[in-house]
């Protein structure tokens, strides 16, 4: 239990530096896009002298003749830097208004990652508390299996970013299961154009927008055998519940978790395959980057990769301050997998 505390210690020490770090940043690009504004003349004056003297002398000669001012601490063809009460880099291509400007936006930044950050150090102290009270691993592990689990977690599954539940086939019973049982008239159906590929409804579909049609298309490529022969781009197809029939023509015969397409298929071509994973109501959700976003304060974007995915769980448990290691093995991809980026990092 010790050295199980001592490691979530370890990570509150790495989550504390992080949002002192964040709160400087913050403090930091805001007093300097200040500044910019409080010498606005005497920094607008220096880049008209340099303006000026480039017309007429190389970047050697520039240098050698800016080296007298009490402002200047350095220059180049890219950067000016100066020296106030505070040093500051100005970007000689951009105006004095957009260089505040993007001290402003790291400021800013900032701030949203200190929001992510603290909520993180929050709930790591939390658990740190829980477990020197004195209950066990075999606790912890005990609570975490009297998790409420939904109905379609055993699903593919996840919102979109208009809150339409996305839901998937794990193999040919649950494909055969999600179509019969599930799909119902005002949902929409979709289907990668690869062989291999689950079955994919959205619920209510026929009321969302293009936003979540197209997220879909992204959960039905990213769920196919394409991510695990690393295809980059592949068409998906969507249509009516109407048109999804058990019935094939005469003379064909269709395996459990096959189904036959009835009419015009509306394809959506060349779909990118990439996905995210986050926390949404205490459980792993992967899909599509902007539905994770939407729907999750903090997640990893994942790509195809060579990861396996136990290894790949581990590593997103410990950014995500996730235990359950076979909840997320459970939400990734069939084959290689790994971490693009990690947003709020």
């Amino acid at each position: 239990m010790e050295e199980k505390i001592a490691k979530y210690e370890r990570i509150a020490a790495s989550q504390k530096e992080a949002v002192k770090k964040f709160e400087d940043d913050i403090t930091k690009n805001k007093e300097l896009g200040d500044l910019i504004y409080l010498r606005y003349q005497e920094i607008e004056k220096i880049l008209e002298i340099i303006k000026k003297a480039k017309e007429k002398f190389n970047w050697k000669d520039i240098i050698e003749k800016t080296k007298g001012n009490r402002y200047i601490e350095s220059i180049d063809p890219k950067n000016l830097k100066l020296n106030f009460e505070k040093k500051i880099v100005i970007d000689i291509s951009k105006t004095l208004s957009e260089n505040a400007g993007i001290y402003y936006e790291r400021s800013k930044t900032a701030k949203k990652k200190l929001e992510g950050a603290k909520s993180a150090l929050q709930k790591n102290l939390e658990h740190i508390g829980t477990l020197k009270k004195g209950e066990s691993e075999i606790e912890e592990i005990v609570v975490r299996k009297k998790r409420k689990r939904e109905r379609y977690e055993k699903f593919r599954w996840c919102f979109s970013s208009e809150n339409f539940l996305i839901l998937g086939g794990k193999d040919k019973k649950t494909n055969e299961v999600l179509i019969k049982k599930h799909m119902e008239p005002k949902d929409l159906y979709l289907h990668a154009d690869i062989q291999g590929a689950p079955h994919i409804i959205i619920k209510n579909g026929q009321e969302s927008s293009e936003k979540t049609l197209n997220e879909a298309a992204i959960f039905a490529a990213s769920f196919s055998r394409a991510w695990k022969e690393k295809i980059a781009g592949i068409d998906v197809y969507w249509v009516n519940p109407e048109q999804v029939t058990k019935s094939p023509p005469s003379g064909e015969y269709l395996p459990t978790g096959a189904f036959f397409i009835k009419g015009e298929k509306n394809f959506i071509k060349n779909v990118s395959l990439s996905l995210a994973l986050g926390i949404f109501e205490n459980k792993p959700m992967c899909g599509p980057v902007s539905a994770i976003k939407a729907n999750c304060d903090r997640y990893v974007e994942i790509v195809q990769g060579d990861e396996k995915k136990e290894a790949l769980a581990k590593k997103i448990s410990k950014i995500m301050v996730y235990d359950n290691l076979d909840d997320i093995i459970q939400v990734l991809p069939s084959g290689g997998s790994k971490i693009n980026r990690i947003p709020q990092e």
